[in-house]
């Protein structure tokens, strides 16, 4: 009983992640055969045409020269870029760079409340959605690629916080909660909720 989590493609190369392996197909899918060097993925990112596995062991790889290449130390799962640069977070509430493609990360800053629950970049702003085991998840930016942050006005239910961010630079941004669907129009820092799912 296969369990398919995410499908990703780059270039002619397809990837499915099936119960947490990575299987490759340069058929169009005809055939597929499993991937060593990266366990427990269950999602892919890509990001500026370069291919990422993310997986629940605090893993991330990255596709190139015909396999995958596992970073050299633990991060955690979440995993975004502004322009070339890449953004993720480890420890839970540690936000770290990488300005080659995730060959090497330094620590950059820690945001106000622990443990990180969403991390998404939107034009040149980063934004955290954090879990402080409250009612409400507050929501983070910074301006200064991860150096500083601050808080917006708004906050989403625990039980309805979701990801992605989606939407264009300069115009409304949409975030999607399990069934709330919140707006901004000031490019991430007031939100509101506009509507629920049925």
């Amino acid at each position: 009983s296969p369990n398919v989590s995410d499908i990703a493609s780059i270039g002619d190369d397809l990837f499915v992640s099936v119960n947490s392996a990575i299987f490759h197909s340069t058929d169009h899918g005809e055939t597929w055969d499993e991937q060593a060097g990266l366990d427990y993925a269950n999602r892919f990112m890509n990001l500026d045409g370069i291919l990422f596995a993310l997986g629940d062991e605090s893993r991330i790889g990255r596709w190139g020269n015909g396999k995958w290449m596992s970073f050299p130390y633990s991060m955690e799962s979440l995993l975004t870029a502004i322009h070339d640069t890449l953004f993720s977070c480890e420890w839970e509430d540690l936000v770290c760079m990488s300005p080659d493609s995730g060959a090497t990360w330094e620590e950059i800053s820690r945001i106000p409340e622990y443990n990180i629950a969403g991390l998404f970049s939107f034009g040149d702003t980063l934004f955290v959605l954090a879990d402080n085991d409250s009612a409400g998840w507050p929501i983070y930016f910074s301006t200064d690629r991860g150096m500083t942050w601050l808080q917006t006005s708004g906050e989403f239910q625990a039980d309805d916080a979701g990801f992605p961010f989606s939407g264009q630079e300069g115009a409304e941004v949409l975030f999607c909660g399990n069934d709330l669907m919140n707006v901004s129009t000031d490019d991430g820092i007031n939100w509101q909720t506009i509507a629920r799912h049925p």
